[in-house]
């Protein structure tokens, strides 16, 4: 996954980086493979590599078990 910025002021690298960046370089990153941040003149850029073992759980569906209800009997009573 690639978000790339274009068009708008020169970009530097911050002296101090803050939260976003924290989540954007630690959290989503390390939850989901590996990547990071690059502060070019031109824009921004943040690219995450998703590790294809987290890919397969995000696709997975869960599929619901069917009900045995009964005609008239509301989902909150239903028996599984």
């Amino acid at each position: 996954m690639t978000w790339r910025e274009s068009g708008g002021p020169s970009v530097v690298a911050p002296a101090k980086k803050g939260f976003g960046c924290f989540v954007l370089e630690r959290v989503t990153i390390n939850a989901l493979g590996e990547g990071g941040l690059e502060f070019n003149p031109d824009g921004l850029v943040w690219t995450c590599i998703i590790k294809p073992e987290q890919y397969s759980m995000a696709t997975r569906r869960t599929i619901p078990r069917h009900s045995s209800r009964r005609r008239g009997q509301s989902a909150g009573a239903a028996s599984y």
